[in-house]
């Protein structure tokens, strides 16, 4: 008997120990994955499954130790169960095997822990700890979100921003939707312990600045989606506390409040209201995401019962790519579609029906909470605060998820995962009916499949970790070459299945073979095995095949790679990039006609620096057949094209020696939001020959912009008596990311022979939309951005007294050699 009651004990010890490691192992993951950059890289999810297979192994531990062992099984876990059944087939009949595995890997994680949470976080203050948890990352992000959009702060964690998200809040997070979706979720949780918990008046004065600053993040994320569904999950929660007799007075004052802080934002964050006016242009949607939908509804109709596959969105999108989209979205940047893209009917059903059966236990464990009217006792309960909370939450990130792709940002998911579980747990206090006894047969079977799910996710885990720190050391390596190649070869070998380290290494190889302007043929043999497996292991890529026909046209087998470009045109054949290798291609073969059909589509769809050149040393060589420029030249179509020496016009000159004499000269530049040092010289120059060099007599006028990220400033820079003299910054201008602008310098004579001379400068911000050969006007088509004054005069400047002045071009970016693997575009 004194046995049985010591092991008793050990048991109850054992078991609160594994109890408290699950709560403690919740709460990191809880707070890990939005700091970890949304737990977005993979080495930030590596550490989400870890965690997640630890909380496995010691929920396996209680299965034996508890007593008496039950199961909490509300209605919903027999959707979650039937989904998970599902993944586990469907992922494994996918094209492409790695991108399938990697999305078994993330449901499972998901799942596991929705099942850990549901039945070892129902404890009486579980929901709370894991509240709380929420609320205080959400505090800290939606602070440092403020801070940034105030300051423009351009880094997280010592990683600098996207460039186009500089002026907007994002937290710890990457893109500032997510950190919206984030707070959609977490906001709810915050209020609702304010008006409706238990806590103390300092606890929830506390929780009321915690709401406040978060919903100042939502704003300052300038997320259009996020505001939107925060405003409605709010109404929601409003609505909710006046059908409760004990909180429609606080509901009213929550929406006086609320209203007053709308109109204050409204009026006074001018970015919101821009980024609310872009949605309309000419009073239709003007947002890139319908192009999106479009894309993924195609998909959609391939397989509607089953999907194209999971993670195939991605995979397959460029096969329906609309002509105006040229970056990879990645997801369809709507949820529901994206998961009947990817899943099919089934897999929307199935998750349909966990939501609803969850949404049922809820209102059954709110009808349970709610006090009769001659009931006497307290007003306020935690449980209710939270499954108020929670749920409004929930229906904020299901209303974002129509316009972004929360479910797919791992922070995001893990999050929704463990509130729907801690929910569904809540119905434990409505009824017992849900508490199952497995048995002892139903624990070895519970235990088998707990081990099974350890043992898989421990294999993945290891073998994606050791893939990713050797393309960690691939991609960081900075002094060999062949140090790169041979840390990206261990990547291969740990995981072989992965096309897009293969093709990251044949494209690093063809990159080098073209270093220094010098053609390496032992080099391009190199790339091309690698090529070779990543068509395989992925037949929807494009740009595989596409750099393996430039393999074939360097080694002279120009013929041999027509047939690898047409697979790459037939992949994507609405891309630029693509269009663009095969006009070169087609110059190789010598088929002018062909090649000018597929520059002038690589100009149509999408004029970058590297097209639009294509296209003018076409025109001119179509004009003038003794234009040899063309043949024989292979350039990386993926590293930024520039001219690092004087380049100077010799279709026109000017008489600038007479009173009222003008030259303007202008140049088209693109913002790529890079941050590399470089100086961009444009102006006039009475010689052919010289450059913008200190060399008698030569004399030359040109303002100088030095391109610094979205900071440009602007300096003039001129030639007098012998002098170079170099003016302080006039002034620095902020451009935009993504955007064309066109340089413009004009000088005039103004005094006849005695040289004096006028100049200044304009910059006009064309926008996104690409400008044509139509569009090089002298005057522009946008707006000059630049607010101060370039204009400058000079007394007896040599350059106004020269009879022929030639426009003069100088760019000279600080220049790299390739280091390190890159991602494929």
């Amino acid at each position: 008997m004194a046995q049985e009651t010591e092991s008793g004990r050990w048991r109850e010890r054992v078991d609160t120990i594994c109890a408290r490691g699950i709560l403690l192992i919740v709460l990191f993951i809880l707070a890990w994955g939005p700091l970890a950059f949304g737990g977005m890289s993979s080495s930030s999810f590596l550490v989400i499954q870890a965690l997640t297979v630890a909380a496995l192994a010691l929920w396996m531990a209680r299965f034996w130790v508890q007593r008496p062992f039950r199961l909490l099984w509300p209605p919903m876990c027999w959707a979650v169960l039937a989904f998970l059944l599902y993944a586990v087939a469907r992922c494994r009949l996918v094209e492409v095997e790695y991108t399938g595995r990697q999305q078994l890997v993330h449901v499972l994680v998901y799942g596991a822990l929705f099942f850990v949470a549901l039945n070892n976080l129902n404890r009486k203050n579980s929901a709370s700890y894991a509240s709380m948890t929420l609320v205080a990352v959400g505090f800290v992000l939606a602070l440092f979100a403020v801070f940034q959009f105030a300051t423009h702060y351009p880094m997280i964690w010592g990683v600098p921003k996207y460039g186009q998200y500089l002026r907007r809040g994002s937290g710890t997070f990457m893109n500032p939707n997510h950190l919206a979706g984030f707070l959609c979720l977490t906001m709810p949780l915050a209020l609702a312990y304010t008006v409706m918990s238990r806590y103390s008046a300092t606890t929830k004065v506390l929780l009321a600045y915690s709401t406040v600053t978060m919903l100042a993040g939502i704003v300052v994320s300038v997320s259009r989606g996020g505001i939107m569904a925060a405003v409605m999950a709010l109404i929601v929660f409003c609505v909710v506390l006046m059908l409760h007799r004990d909180f429609w007075k606080s509901a009213l004052i929550i929406m006086c409040i609320l209203t007053v802080l709308a109109i204050g934002a409204a009026s006074q964050f001018e970015s919101v209201q821009k980024r609310f006016d872009k949605a309309l242009v000419n009073d239709k949607v003007g947002d890139e995401r319908q192009l999106y939908w479009a894309a993924g509804w195609q998909l959609f109709q391939r397989d509607i019962p089953w999907g194209v596959g999971p993670g195939h969105f991605d995979v397959e999108f460029p096969s329906v790519r609309p002509w105006q989209v040229q970056s990879r979205p990645q997801f369809a940047h709507n949820d529901y579609l994206n998961t009947l893209c990817e899943w099919g009917v089934t897999g929307m059903g199935l998750i349909a029906a966990a939501c609803a059966l969850l949404f049922w236990g809820i209102l059954q464990a709110w009808q349970s909470l709610r006090k009769p009217s001659n009931e006497i006792g307290s007003r306020f309960s935690d449980r209710t605060a939270f499954i108020v909370g929670a749920a409004v939450g929930l229906l904020a990130a299901m209303l974002h998820c129509i316009v972004e792709f929360n479910m797919q940002i791992a922070a995001l998911a893990v999050t929704a995962v463990t509130l729907m579980a801690l929910l569904a747990a809540q119905v434990r206090f409505a009824t017992e009916r849900f508490w199952r006894n497995p048995g002892r047969l139903g624990k070895i079977l519970l235990t088998a499949v707990a081990a099974a799910a350890i043992g898989y996710l421990s294999v993945q885990g290891l073998r994606k970790g050791t893939e990713t720190y050797w393309l960690f050391r691939a991609n960081t390596e900075r002094t060999s070459a062949e140090n790169a190649i041979a840390f990206a070869t261990k990547a291969h070998e740990a995981e072989p299945m992965n096309a897009e380290t293969d093709y990251a290494l044949g494209a690093y190889l063809w990159r080098l073979s073209q270093q220094d302007g010098l053609f390496d043929r032992e080099l391009v043999q190199r790339a091309m095995p690698w090529l070779a497996k990543a068509m395989q292991l992925n037949r929807f890529d494009a740009y595989a095949p596409a750099r393996y026909g430039m393999c074939l046209d360097r080694l002279g087998r120009t013929q041999a790679a027509t047939r690898y470009f047409a697979v790459a045109a037939r992949n994507d054949p609405q891309n630029n990039e693509i269009d663009l290798q095969v006009g070169r291609h087609c110059i190789e073969l010598g088929d002018f006609a062909l090649a000018k059909e597929w520059l002038d589509k690589a100009v149509k769809v999408a004029m970058t620096p590297v097209a639009f050149k294509e296209w003018i040393m076409l025109h001119d060589f179509m004009i003038n057949p003794l234009n040899a420029s063309l043949v024989k030249r292979q350039t990386d179509w993926w590293q930024s094209e520039s001219v690092p020496n004087d380049k100077t016009t010799t279709d026109q000159s000017w008489n600038l020696s007479t009173n009222g004499a003008t030259a303007v000269v202008s140049a088209l530049l693109y913002a790529d939001g890079q941050s590399a040092l470089g100086n961009v010289h444009l102006g006039v120059i009475n010689s052919l020959a010289n450059g913008l060099h200190s060399n008698q007599p030569v004399a030359f006028e040109c303002f100088r912009l030095a391109p610094r990220a979205i900071s440009w400033p602007i300096y003039e820079e001129y030639r007098i008596n012998n002098t170079t003299v170099n003016s302080p910054a006039l002034g620095t201008v902020k451009v935009e990311v993504y955007h064309w602008y066109k340089f413009v310098v004009a000088v005039t004579n103004t005094s006849g022979a005695s040289g004096n001379l006028a100049a200044g400068c304009a910059l006009y911000d064309y926008g996104t939309n690409r400008p044509t050969p139509a569009d090089r006007d002298i005057t522009g088509r946008g707006r000059n951005i630049i607010t101060f004054s370039t204009a400058s005069s000079h007394a007896a400047e040599d350059i106004a007294t020269n009879t022929a002045v030639w426009g003069i071009w100088r760019s000279d970016p600080q220049q790299e050699a390739p280091q390190g693997l890159q991602p494929p575009p």
